[in-house]
């Protein structure tokens, strides 16, 4: 139909750009294109239609092209948040997180209300390692009753106050986090590192075990599960739950380094030893278990002469 309404007045712009949105949702891609670009032609003040041909070039996976066809707009959409929205899309597929943030800030500035451009200023802040203005934003957002439940914003405001040493913060956080996602294992290994942050390691103890009873093969909550129960005290525990978890991660050096660590804690030097010998093997260029294996021979010669000392005396 709109293609014979476009035969009948070939110079509406409405018509093209009606066309141009038939085709797309029918994956006819390069003929949307080409409608869009029309419809602009006829009418150069509607920016719409150029934001649409620059959604085609992203579905045609046409990315830098698409980039650079906003950016040529923004001198003359200056007014329009949805280009600036875009413009900063595009930035964050590429990895140009700062010149994102910079876009979306714009598009906020230009339009308060929309909390969508907040939560895309939140997200670029916090992937160019703005943390404290990612946690500003992500502050105003949790305060909104639609994102209030939304458990990744908790997991994201805690990310940032764990960088910013707000460990406190992180930890309740993240704990909101669990209630919201508890069937996620990766927000229990979260609030698990926000609890050693705190010295607090019977709650990271659970925290970890509740995170590996969700993910047996989780490498990451058995790390942080392993260190809990060292900094608690349950050398003895840490090594065998550590020596359990080598059969499903026998190429981790850092979990050979952390067992050595257990085994250090409970007095058996020997067989720590063996651990980071073990990580070096598996991973050659293992700066933690060559400074852990300095570390051991300093503390054994400082041993030694504290022993010849007192036996002088």
């Amino acid at each position: 139909e709109l293609e014979k309404a476009r035969e009948k007045l070939p110079k509406s712009p409405e018509v093209f750009y009606l066309l141009g949105v038939a085709q797309e949702k029918a994956g006819r891609l390069e003929e949307a294109l080409v409608s869009y670009r029309r419809a602009h032609a006829l009418d150069g003040s509607d920016l719409s239609s150029v934001m649409a041909a620059a959604e085609v070039l992203l579905a045609l996976d046409r990315v830098r092209e698409a980039q650079l066809y906003i950016d040529s707009y923004l001198s003359i959409g200056g007014d329009s948040p949805g280009m600036f929205e875009l413009a900063g899309r595009f930035a964050m597929m590429r990895g140009e997180y700062a010149k994102a943030v910079g876009f979306f800030e714009q598009a906020r500035d230009l339009d308060h209300k929309n909390l969508y451009y907040r939560e895309s200023l939140a997200k670029a802040q916090f992937f160019a390692s703005l943390y404290a203005e990612a946690a500003e934003t992500l502050e105003g957002l949790r305060d909104k009753d639609s994102y209030r439940d939304r458990a990744w914003v908790h997991t994201m405001l805690g990310d940032c106050y764990m960088v910013l040493r707000r460990f406190r913060s992180a930890r309740d956080a993240y704990q909101v986090a669990t209630e919201l996602s508890p069937s996620q294992p990766g927000v229990w290994v979260n609030l698990a590192k926000s609890a050693l942050a705190l010295s607090d390691g019977p709650r990271a103890v659970l925290a970890a075990r509740q995170a590996l009873d969700l993910a047996p093969d989780s490498l990451d909550a058995l790390l942080v599960l392993g260190y809990a129960l060292v900094r608690s005290g349950q050398a003895n525990r840490a090594v065998s739950a550590l020596t359990q978890g080598l059969a499903r991660h026998p190429e981790s050096g850092m979990l050979r380094c952390l067992l050595g660590r257990a085994y250090s804690a409970g007095g058996d030097e020997a067989q720590a030893t063996r651990c980071y010998m073990a990580a070096l093997r598996v991973e050659p260029d293992s700066r933690l278990a060559r400074e852990l294996l300095e570390t051991q021979g300093k503390e054994r010669v400082s041993q030694a002469g504290a022993s010849s000392h007192g036996g002088d005396g």
